[in-house]
């Protein structure tokens, strides 16, 4: 019998390539989303520790001058922040588009992948039936043979 071939190896090796290059693309975005989670971590401790001068300024004393030199630049490390925060929730949107491509490739690939194991299960069967044909043969004819002696 002839060995088995799944006429869909290559359309399956095709899904296996996608679902590696959804794996890599999901990889990036994790590291996008990484990186800005780092970047607003950063702000937001910048905007904590410039709070913490501020108030340690104002209790000895500040003048106005150094009041609005504070205040400008709590609020560009807001601002910075906001931005920081609106690129973090990009990036966790791209993260979850990612992720759901993933998942729709390897159910496709899983659906190949099923089907090869069907019908390698199918040829293992028809195999194993004519290989007991070939056994079933073969007794039949050692028992003519032991019968005409």
């Amino acid at each position: 019998m002839a060995p088995f071939r799944f006429r869909l190896d290559r359309v399956l090796k095709l899904r296996h390539q996608e679902v590696d290059a959804a794996r890599r693309v999901l990889g990036a975005a994790l590291a996008v989303q990484e990186e800005a989670a780092r970047a607003l971590a950063a702000v937001t401790g910048q905007i904590e520790v410039r709070m913490a001068v501020a108030a340690a300024q104002e209790a000895r004393g500040m003048t106005a001058a150094e009041f609005a030199t504070s205040r400008r630049h709590i609020t560009f490390l807001q601002r910075q922040a906001e931005r920081a925060e609106q690129e973090l929730a990009a990036a966790q949107a791209e993260t979850a588009r990612c992720r759901q491509v993933l998942v729709e490739t390897r159910s496709r690939e899983k659906v190949l992948d099923k089907l090869r194991e069907r019908r390698l299960a199918q040829h293992g069967e028809e195999t194993a039936r004519v290989h007991q044909g070939f056994l079933d043969e073969l007794a039949v004819q050692s028992r003519r043979q032991r019968i005409n002696q």
